[in-house]
């Protein structure tokens, strides 16, 4: 499909479905696996596809967590399960960068905060210079402005998810569960 093309369909989509969940979107266009490999399920597809897609959201003012869930946590991450659940549209994710949260890894740990993140499902948090899966112990949601990017505040204590068994974090060896 040409970026032409790519930038019809999904223009056509938004305008015909202004509602549509994220789910009915990624899946049926395919948009949330755009940027993973082939062989987890996605397209392949490289920042050309990407930019259009990004460019069709904003101009609708979509609210479609594209940019945290395809672009940020696509690039973030190589694990299998994780960019299977966002090629197949399953599974929002967003990722927390160094600087933008004051959490720190105790053991198996993981405390603090993050005041303004990207709302979504899965969070993938840079930490002690590895990348980490952590279930938030509180989601705040904020009021903002801009209601097609929402910003929710995360607080951490507790367990972090990421490698199963017992491989450190930045072993190269997570999967999500």
């Amino acid at each position: 499909m040409s970026l032409s093309e790519l930038r019809t369909v999904v223009r056509s989509f938004l305008a015909a479905h202004p509602a549509a969940s994220w789910a009915r979107f990624s899946g049926e266009l395919g948009v949330a696996g755009l940027a993973v490999d082939e062989r987890y399920g996605g397209a392949g597809c490289g920042l050309p596809e990407l930019a259009v897609v990004a460019e069709e959201i904003g101009r609708a003012l979509s609210p479609h967590p594209f940019l945290q869930t395809a672009v940020m946590a696509t690039a973030a991450t190589d694990d299998p399960e994780l960019l299977g659940a966002i090629a197949e549209g399953a599974l929002t994710a967003t990722v927390v960068l160094p600087g933008e949260h004051s959490c720190v890894l105790d053991g198996d740990r993981l405390t603090g905060s993050a005041p303004y993140v990207l709302d979504a499902e899965a969070v993938l948090l840079y930490v002690g210079g590895s990348l980490v899966a952590a279930e938030p112990s509180a989601r705040v949601p904020y009021e903002t402005m801009d209601a097609s990017r929402p910003l929710t505040a995360l607080s951490f204590d507790g367990p972090w998810r990421g490698p199963r068994g017992t491989a450190p974090p930045g072993s190269g060896s997570a999967t999500w569960r």
